[in-house]
């Protein structure tokens, strides 16, 4: 049984042979040129969106990075002296969670 043909076996057809400057010639280059520009302006469209897109995002993180840095306290500050970030004081126990765990083996 013969294999299907695929359609990288075939090479392209190259000619070395300038076509002949005829109507159909121009008409063909015309439609190649008018696909090619087409394609480049569907391309710059989404480079455009992706920009606006990663514009916008950098000035979310901004806020947020802005808005943290208002929040966190200086270097050095201890956490306890700081009434603006609750739950952080190290003297205090937290909720009641226990630090040791059981561990258990799984046989296959």
């Amino acid at each position: 049984m013969k294999r299907p043909i695929s359609r990288r076996s075939i090479p392209p057809k190259i000619s070395t042979i300038p076509r002949q400057e005829s109507e159909a010639s121009d008409y063909l280059n015309l439609y190649q040129l008018a696909v090619e520009k087409q394609r480049l302006a569907n391309e710059l469209q989404t480079i455009e969106q992706r920009s606006q897109q990663i514009e916008k995002r950098l000035a979310i993180i901004n806020r947020q990075m802005d808005r943290l840095k208002k929040n966190t306290p200086a270097p050095g500050a201890t956490s306890a002296s700081n009434p603006s970030l609750p739950g952080l004081n190290p003297t205090k126990k937290t909720s009641g969670r226990s630090t040791s765990y059981e561990t258990f083996l799984l046989d296959y």
